[in-house]
């Protein structure tokens, strides 16, 4: 989910296992040369949403070793879960809606929540994580309300 913490806990886990930290999102924006708002106002979600798939494929399939955050539509859409499955760990970071608009609150670059009043930000969380959830208790490990110490404990990595 948006603002659920997947690329601040990433990277901590990244640092932890001595791993490449790579923000699928970021990677489109490269691979494309704009951001994701621009390519959702130019091209349209389609586009972008099959951009992040080819991408998450070539990652996947590759045999570097990472840690990986990507949006939080990535496992939804072209089988992503199932890939992030085939090829790795998946992880369910399983936040409050409260803690999710206070998250995408401040930042208002997220193009399915762009301008939108925290009332507003909390029905459409609330709509998205309700649409999204059946694909995202696929994944692995689930944990709710994630720190460092949970995740690696989820990962039995120790602390």
């Amino acid at each position: 989910m948006p603002g659920s913490g997947k690329s601040t806990l990433g990277k901590q886990l990244a640092r932890k296992l001595n791993a490449t930290f790579i923000d699928l999102d970021h990677e489109i924006e490269r691979h494309e040369q704009r951001t994701v708002s621009e390519i959702f106002e130019q091209s349209g979600e389609a586009f972008f949403r099959e951009v992040e798939s080819k991408l998450l494929r070539e990652f996947a399939s590759s045999s570097a070793s990472f840690v990986m955050a990507t949006g939080g539509g990535a496992p939804v859409f072209h089988d992503g879960m199932k890939v992030i499955n085939e090829s790795g760990v998946s992880v369910f970071l399983d936040v409050p809606i409260d803690m999710l608009v206070r998250h995408t609150a401040k930042r208002s670059t997220r193009p399915l929540l762009k301008n939108d009043s925290e009332q507003e930000l909390h029905e459409k969380l609330s709509n998205i994580r309700s649409a999204r959830l059946h694909t995202y208790q696929q994944a692995q490990i689930t944990i709710q309300n994630p720190t460092l110490p949970l995740l690696l404990s989820a990962l039995k990595l120790g602390t």
